[in-house]
């Protein structure tokens, strides 16, 4: 594979060299990515994805969640009075399913701002006239290419508030990632480094944290668990100095790794058990209301980093 970037009907295809992945201008969303299993001397799917799905079930594969991440709790979140501007108590959109999931860009095309052989970088605006989100914030997303030893997948988001209130940010990103050898993700090795998940209600909103339960305990000693029937749709608090999430089977490895502002993942396994979601997050499910789950409070004129590491390999 030699690096190149083409347009592909709004999607961008940046190559390495023994990487290949697509990105598509609607979320700002990874679509897909090939990775060369030298020893079979063929590409292996790890994530694979149609850049045309919107307003379906598939609405949130591979997108950029901004400028909430998850859910949001309630029927409204508050914004503090400023010396020039009121308090304003900003609803919460319960009307439909995708309604206060993920935030609000995720089914919203990105302008492109600019790109090279190794990276891709998306843009877009929230309006201050926004129901859901009476700020103007700016999201600019930035794929870029890990070179050396163990090429990767960099993932940067800076949120930056372009209007004349502070407000409150969490961000994230939503892959789906399969099983290259095909078949469930049951038979895969998974490692969740963490040491505190989320206790939820039946809405899966927070109600607290807790030390992770036994049965999501995901650890690298003892030696990893496969994934197995566990089905899960939990948020995580990372444990800082290890990798965040590792995916393993055969001789395939991948590795998520925080690192600016990674502090959460949220992990979900579907009914079809063909993929598994790990969504590197700033910040966790109903953070508007209860800040101490991540959420950034941005000044006018301020901007906010978050920053995670892909890699996969072949052995």
């Amino acid at each position: 594979i030699t690096p190149r970037v083409t347009f592909l009907t709004m999607v961008i295809c940046l190559e390495g060299i023994r990487n290949r992945w697509r990105f598509s201008e609607l979320g700002a969303r990874l679509v897909s990515w090939e990775c060369l299993d030298e020893a079979a001397s063929t590409l292996r799917r790890v994530v694979w994805g149609d850049e045309s799905k919107k307003c379906s079930e598939d609405a949130y594969r591979g997108a950029v969640m901004f400028p909430w991440v998850n859910r949001l709790g309630g029927s409204s979140w508050f914004l503090p009075a400023t010396a020039t501007e009121p308090a304003l108590t900003v609803p919460v959109n319960t009307s439909g399913m995708l309604t206060n999931l993920h935030g609000l860009l995720f089914d919203e095309l990105f302008s492109v701002v600019t790109w090279s052989p190794t990276m891709v970088e998306f843009k877009a605006a929230i309006s201050a006239q926004n129901e859901w989100y009476p700020v103007a914030m700016e999201c600019l997303v930035k794929y870029m290419i890990l070179t050396g030893e163990e090429e990767g997948l960099r993932i940067d988001i800076r949120a930056t508030n372009t209007g004349t209130r502070p407000a409150p940010v969490t961000t994230g990103v939503h892959p789906y990632f399969m099983n290259p050898f095909g078949g469930p993700i049951d038979d895969m090795d998974l490692v969740i480094g963490a040491e505190q998940e989320f206790d939820v209600d039946a809405a899966l909103i927070p109600t607290g944290l807790s030390p992770v339960k036994p049965e999501h305990q995901f650890r690298t000693s003892p030696p990893p668990k496969t994934v197995g029937s566990t089905h899960l749709d939990n948020g995580f608090v990372l444990d800082a100095s290890t990798t965040a999430v590792s995916l393993s089977c055969k001789n395939f490895s991948l590795a998520i790794r925080p690192i600016a502002n990674c502090r959460y993942v949220q992990v979900y396994t579907p009914g079809d058990r063909q993929e598994i979601a790990i969504e590197p997050q700033s910040g966790g499910a109903d953070a508007f209301r209860h800040p101490e789950y991540g959420a950034v409070v941005l000044p006018p004129g301020d901007s906010f980093e978050f920053s995670t590491g892909m890699t996969p390999s072949f052995s």
